[in-house]
């Protein structure tokens, strides 16, 4: 009687095309990761409306994914972002390249947590009219149904445009 069910169960994960289904029920929750990144030729400008206000990053494409779902959301709705569907302790690494299009820009860019900035996952660039290339490495505490993404900032006024060359996201579970 046990065979049916199994079979079934099977075929609705295939059908589905989500292994999500699989790790948070099997136990098996040794393996999980989250990515998105982008890499535009030529770059995007992103101009802030005001300063000391954080930004979503947008125009993610999903990359490696087990334990996470991919969003790809307008600014105000989160803009790119994971969601964990497995909680625990995260290695969360992030870059951002790009340049601000007129030197005296300053910056900061942060890996969010439920859309806040985390302090730990901070990092401030001087805009230089050159290209900036900006790594961020830290731990996060993360529950299942936590949104991650990229924050962009700027800190002085009056805002400058920033031209993104690319950015890229990873989470990795380490506990």
């Amino acid at each position: 009687m046990k065979a049916p069910i199994i079979i079934l169960l099977i075929l609705l994960v295939f059908i589905s095309g989500c292994n999500d289904f699989l790790i948070s029920n099997s136990g098996d929750n040794s393996k999980v990761y989250g990515e998105f990144y982008n890499k535009t030729s030529g770059g995007f400008t992103f101009t802030p409306a005001t300063a000391g206000i954080y930004y979503n990053l947008t125009g993610g494409s999903p990359g490696a994914l087990r334990g996470f779902i991919y969003h790809n959301s307008a600014q105000a709705n989160g803009g790119s972002h994971l969601e964990a569907i497995v909680g625990g302790l995260y290695s969360a690494s992030a870059h951002i390249s790009g340049e601000g299009i007129n030197a005296g820009g300053e910056y900061g860019i942060a890996i969010g947590l439920n859309y806040v900035r985390q302090n730990n996952c901070y990092a401030n660039v001087q805009g230089t009219g050159a290209e900036d290339v900006v790594a961020i490495v830290c731990l996060l505490h993360i529950q299942p149904g936590d949104y991650i993404n990229i924050l962009v900032e700027d800190e002085a006024e009056p805002t400058k445009a920033f031209s993104v060359h690319s950015f890229n996201l990873n989470l990795i579970k380490i506990t």
